[in-house]
């Protein structure tokens, strides 16, 4: 069904949400609802151009990131906006109650961040991790429980003294 990049988000009930590009060429996401073990129909997306690098969560609204023209565009609450610029594989965090949108700037390797405090209607501007500014960048892959008070699937970082040091997750490691 999916031929090519694809995203995938679970929310609080174990739907599962798929972010992909159709045999139309649009860019759209289906629900898998768990409690009836059957998918609905495709939702398109509503962007004002071509979007690549996209990514999908969700909470209690269904968010999308990703990158048009070079620049980092959030699509949700019946919106889209400008985040950053210059960017490349923007990923979803959500930390304490707060949306980050992290991303990486492919000219000078730094990674950026923007704040939602209010799920996603609008973002501050965006700051640069200074931290690990000599290391090479990497998005790690993470699985985290509800103890740690974080909702994602990916976490940019690098590597410090052989241990993994996680932007936004300060301690992650720690036992």
């Amino acid at each position: 069904y999916i031929v090519g990049s694809f995203s995938v988000a679970k929310d609080d009930l174990g739907n599962i949400y798929v972010l992909y590009t159709n045999f139309k060429e649009e860019l759209g996401w289906r629900k898998y609802v768990w409690s009836q073990k059957k998918w609905e129909d495709f939702v398109p997306v509503n962007a004002s151009g071509k979007l690549s690098s996209y990514n999908i969560f969700v909470d209690e609204v269904v968010h999308i990131t990703g990158v048009m023209d070079n620049t980092i565009v959030y699509i949700g609450n019946n919106c889209e906006q400008v985040i950053g610029t210059s960017g490349a594989a923007p990923i979803f965090m959500k930390v304490r109650g707060s949306l980050y949108i992290v991303w990486e700037n492919r000219r000078d390797g730094k990674v950026w961040a923007s704040l939602s405090n209010d799920n996603g209607l609008t973002f501050q501007a965006p700051t640069e991790f200074v931290t690990g500014r000599f290391a090479p960048v990497k998005c790690y892959h993470v699985a985290a429980t509800s103890f740690e008070g974080i909702k994602s699937d990916f976490c940019y970082g690098y590597i410090r003294d052989n241990c993994a040091v996680l932007y936004l997750l300060n301690g992650f490691f720690n036992v």
